[in-house]
């Protein structure tokens, strides 16, 4: 106790009734027996009686009479609110236990009695009791006699029904201390006598066990005065005893700790975690003997904290006017009562915890001010304790201890703002206990962003290289740091290979490859990493800084964006080494597993290719670019139409113009290769969204466009439309491409552009050791190429922009674009390919003849060509309709130029002759001859045929029929009555005709004519098909005519005008038979 340190946390004031300060208050009068506290009440029974007082906080008492003699003993059941109350009536030897209501209470206030039970145990009859125990749930009472027995009582004790009051336990001396612990399925009674403290278990249904905890003690006596409350039980339900040389606390396997406090414990009590314990002053030694020692002497109370080893109520508080002799001490409304045999009443009051902890601030006690806080039981506990570490740390800085006041800052994380903390450790000098405190912040997880890079830097300031090497590999917690700030400032500070470790090992792909590339130059690496991640991050990380990786490594690049497009599957890498412990170490020494498993890398990436349909080697005379991706020995790829190897073919050519053949790709192809189905992938890029990364490396984009429109043909325009502008760009810049007469001869070839980049030169330099018909013919073939699906205007503009003659030639008839080619000749003064020209297209356009004939009729020394024209114009031509519909009774075709027209455009040109034209006049004069004779004999055959039929027409109305068939038209039996003839001179049975009206013979053609003539006059009025047809046709009269006759303009006639009488007579007389029997005839 004397080491102990002795604060003044307890108030100490005298309590008085708020009457009368002068009226005695009543428990002034009273002599005390025992007392007991609880549910806000506290409970007192006087000396000698049986009445029981209950005291409000206010200090006025309810009284009643609990027993005719003396009331010995009582405690409250808090659970409960049942007040237990022992001792004896007038007309009973025995001793009796009542359990009163504190809940109910009659009109004068006191509690309903419950239950009483008498205890009629052999040698119990006149023994006093001297302690009693209650459990909280009244299941257990247990009296201690003081004659050493121990009495049980159990039951339904509140009904008082099945009680069973029982000893179990008989000891040589007085019992001086009962108390119940509770650990289910038993119950623990621990009892405490002058020379022995043990431990009773009972069971529901087994006889208890007894277990003495204190065997030492055997022989050793307590003191004689001392009296039976020197026992209690802790808060903690440690059976508590007080000997003079110190305090003993016990539990249910034995002796625990103790505590040494020397002198006569009087009383002991619990409040709030601090023991009070009262005894008599303790006597000077040089007093001791002296008679004084024998006098009387005035008790002490002092209230200990255990936990934290302090005394909160010293005994110096007490004045030499507190010469108390204190009788009880109890508990309630959060203060603590002392009963004096003066008949005073003390109230000590706990000071509050802000109050004590300034008062320890004063002294500078924070170690204790710490436990203190730590030990309060309060809402705001955490803030308390964290305020006290505070200016403990403040303290500590202030004398100049910057590690122990970092000590004492680091336990405020969570509570204290960090930025107060870290304001104060700025200083360069004190870097050191920042970082201890940013560690500590980010193991708990309260660090953000800002105190990452401020714990980065603090590492990179003090050189630990080492320490922020474990700093970042930490597996202990996921996400203890801002990995991106992590990661910034490793860069910024030159910690790159720590940075890039810190990005692969938390998958910070796109940092990692930042690192890579920006700061490291790596490309080849990041090129390896790219192609180990899944699909949809290598695509877009490729797309960010595809750019840079083409132009640094094309041909690596260049296979990875090919694969993206075809069928992707990720390589993985070999593991990673541990982080580098200095910044001399190389990217090499983070993978340094990489290093021994070369082969095993480039067999996946051999692998990984093979998988690949690329582009195959062109050699120098296929026109296309080398095989410089080194991807031989797969599937053959068809760019155009080719043909097999040292085999020559006629490929599709501007008219008048011819081009060799191209060769084939490979010994390999032939021309029924077909490109092998593509396996079925999950996921596949878009291939013009990596064009643009090419922009510098116009020969990889070739052959990254070949490989894709070869192994993967799309109906997007771009692709091909780009590879055709790189073929010409190349063929322009390389040559000067012929003209189209002399296509297939020798062309003329200009000095050749190489470029230069020698770290790919099978990729790069490939097309420029093309000749010029090489590079020509590869563009011509792209052009020709029935699967190259490119924008024919684009490419046509594309043609024309970099000269390329043959190309628009070939567009322009693939665009039907005739006159434009008429005019590229006109333009050029190409005869005889403008004649050629006309002859091939003028059948679907015979204002190419009209336009061909005025420009060569302008032209001097051109009268052979006119010759050759109007030749040519004579010879009469069929469209393909006009074949189609031709019959034999038709009119020869007519010649393509009206013969009027083209002598008005010779007629207008000086320089043509007569004599160019003599001969062309007389051919012109005999076929229109020889059309007239062939119409009027065509008119004479009409004119006979159709008075034929008009005389027919006349008999069928006027002459009478003679019917002269014996059988039956149907079934060629013998005809019999009856009988039915019709004008068509058939007849038949009756039986023999079906309900269709008309002659069964005769009807299916008559029909058939009805069809043809509504079909007839359905197509008369197809006016979509007479456009087309007049369209088609260079005589456009003989269309119109033919639909005149059909009745086109039938509608516009009048309903009964004589055409349209005439063409439903027609139809009357083809589909009416008269039906007539025979015995009506």
């Amino acid at each position: 106790m004397q080491g102990m340190r002795r604060f003044p946390f307890f108030d100490k004031d005298l309590v008085t009734t708020p009457i009368s300060p002068t009226e005695i208050p009543f428990f002034e009068k009273l002599k005390l027996k025992c007392a007991t506290s609880g549910r806000g009440s506290i409970i007192l029974s006087e000396e000698g009686s049986g009445i029981v007082s209950l005291v409000d906080q206010s200090f006025q008492a309810v009284q009643f009479q609990a027993y005719d003699q003396a009331l010995e003993h009582m405690q409250l059941a808090c659970d409960r609110n049942i007040l237990v109350t022992v001792g004896r009536d007038s007309n009973s030897e025995s001793t009796i236990v009542k359990l009163w209501n504190m809940g109910t209470r009659d009109s004068s206030g006191a509690p309903n009695l419950v239950s009483q039970i008498q205890v009629d145990v052999k040698g119990s009859y006149n023994i006093p009791v001297n302690c009693l125990a209650v459990t909280p749930d009244i299941s257990h009472i247990a009296l201690g006699m003081v004659n050493g027995i121990v009495i049980s009582i159990t039951g339904d004790l509140m009904r008082d029904k099945g009680t069973k009051v029982k000893k179990i336990a008989a000891y040589q001396n007085s019992i001086i201390g009962l108390s119940f612990k509770s650990q289910p399925p038993a119950m623990h009674l621990f009892v405490a006598t002058i020379d022995a403290v043990v431990v009773v278990t009972l069971h529901a249904n087994s006889e208890p066990a007894q277990v003495i905890l204190d065997p030492e003690s055997s022989g050793q006596t307590l003191a004689p005065t001392t009296p039976p409350t020197c026992v209690t039980m802790s808060d903690d339900k440690q059976f508590v005893v007080g000997k003079d040389e110190a305090i003993y606390f016990y539990d249910t396997e034995g002796k625990g700790g103790c505590s040494a406090f020397e002198g006569n414990k009087k009383l002991m009590t619990w409040f709030r975690g601090y023991l009070i314990v009262v005894g008599p002053q303790p006597i000077p030694e040089h007093q001791r003997a002296s008679p004084i020692a024998a006098a009387p002497r005035a008790d002490i109370l002092t209230i200990y904290d255990l936990k934290n080893k302090f005394i909160a109520y010293p005994p110096e508080n007490q004045t030499t006017k507190d010469n108390w002799v204190i009788s009880h001490v109890v508990s309630e409304w959060g203060k603590v009562y002392v009963f004096t045999q003066e008949g005073k009443v003390y109230r000590l009051e706990e000071k509050d915890m802000q109050t004590k902890l300034e008062l320890l601030f004063k002294k500078n006690l924070f170690n204790i001010a710490i436990d203190l806080a730590s030990s309060q039981k309060a809402d705001n506990q955490s803030s308390i304790v964290t305020e006290t570490y505070k200016k403990h740390g403040d303290h500590l800085y202030s004398k100049g201890d910057f590690d122990g006041a970092i000590d004492q800052y680091v336990k405020t994380i969570g509570t204290l703002e960090p930025s107060y903390v870290i304001m104060k450790f700025l200083d360069a000098q004190r870097i050191k206990n920042l970082t201890k405190y940013l560690q500590q912040l980010h193991k708990e997880g309260r660090a953000n962003a800002d105190h990452t890079t401020l714990l980065l830097n603090c590492y990179t300031k003090l050189k630990k290289e080492s320490k922020l090497s474990k700093f970042l590999q930490n597996d202990s917690s996921e996400a203890i740091f801002d990995i991106e700030t992590a990661i910034k400032v490793c860069r910024q500070a030159g910690y790159f290979d720590n940075a890039l470790f810190l990005a692969k090992k938390k998958k910070q792909h796109e940092w990692y490859l930042k690192i890579l590339i920006e700061d490291k130059a790596d490309y080849d690496l990041a090129l390896d990493y790219i192609e180990s991640l899944p699909f949809a991050q290598a695509e877009s990380n490729m797309k960010k800084y595809g750019k840079t990786l083409v132009t640094a490594v094309p041909e690596k690049a260049t296979k990875l964006i090919m694969n993206l497009c075809l069928n992707y599957t990720p390589v993985a890498l070999p593991t990673a080494a541990s982080p580098p412990t200095s910044q001399s170490t190389s990217t090499a020494s983070i993978f340094a597993a990489a290093a021994s498993t070369t082969s095993t890398a480039a067999s996946a990436a051999s692998s990984l290719l093979s998988s690949l349909n690329p582009l195959t080697q062109l050699d120098k005379a296929s026109g296309s670019i080398s095989a410089a991706l080194d991807l031989s020995g797969l599937p053959p790829i068809v760019i155009g139409p080719l043909v097999t190897n040292n085999t020559a073919s006629t490929t599709p050519t501007a008219p008048g113009t011819s081009v060799p053949a191209a060769p084939a790709l490979s010994s390999s192809i032939s021309v029924a290769t077909k490109v092998e189905a593509i396996p079925k992938r999950v996921e596949r890029a878009n291939p013009e969204e990596f064009i643009h990364l090419f922009v510098d490396r116009p020969g990889s984009l070739i052959a990254f466009l070949e490989f894709i429109t070869a192994r993967c043909p799309s109906d997007s325009s771009l692709m091909y439309d780009t590879l055709l502008e790189l073929y010409l760009r190349e063929l322009s810049e390389s040559v000067s491409v012929p003209s189209p007469e002399n296509t297939g001869t020798t062309a003329t070839t200009s000095t050749t552009t190489t470029v230069n980049l020698p770290e790919i030169p099978t990729m790069e330099t490939s097309s420029a050791s093309l000749t010029a018909d090489e590079k020509s013919r590869r563009a011509f073939n792209l052009l020709t190429d029935p699967s190259a699906h490119y924008d024919p205007d684009h490419a046509l503009v594309l043609c024309q922009t970099y000269g390329f003659k043959q190309g628009v030639l070939y567009l322009l008839e693939k665009l039907q674009l005739y006159h434009e080619i008429i005019q590229y000749y006109m333009e050029n003064e190409d005869y005889e390919p403008l004649i050629k020209a006309c002859a091939k297209y003028g059948e679907k356009d015979s204002n190419l003849w009209i336009e061909v004939l005025s420009f060569l009729s302008s032209r001097p020394n051109c009268q052979q060509y006119v010759e050759e024209v109007l030749s040519m114009i004579d010879q009469p031509s069929t469209t393909e309709y006009e074949q189609s519909h031709a019959r034999d009774d038709q009119l020869p075709p007519r010649s393509l130029v009206p013969p009027l027209m083209v002598i008005q455009i010779l007629a207008q040109k000086p320089t043509t002759t007569l004599g160019v034209v003599k001969d062309y006049i007389s051919r012109i004069l005999n076929q229109e001859n020889k059309i007239l004779q062939a119409d009027l004999v065509r008119i004479r055959t009409l004119k006979e045929e159709t008075e034929k039929m008009q005389t027919e027409i006349e008999e069928l109305r006027t002459a009478p029929r003679i019917f002269q068939l014996s059988k039956c038209s149907s079934c060629q039996n013998p005809l019999e009555l009856p009988a039915v003839h019709f004008l068509c001179m058939h007849s038949f049975h009756q039986r023999c005709l079906s309900d269709e009206q008309g002659c069964p013979v005769c009807t299916p053609t008559n029909r058939e004519i009805v069809n043809r003539h509504k079909a007839l006059l359905k197509d008369a009025h197809d006016h979509k098909t007479f456009f087309w047809q007049l369209d088609q046709t260079p005589d456009g009269f003989t269309t119109v005519s033919d639909y005149f006759g059909r009745g086109i303009f039938q509608v516009l006639q009048e309903p009964g005008s004589s055409t349209g009488a005439s063409a439903a007579a027609s139809q009357t007389t083809s589909t009416t038979a008269s039906r007539t029997r025979a015995g009506r005839v």
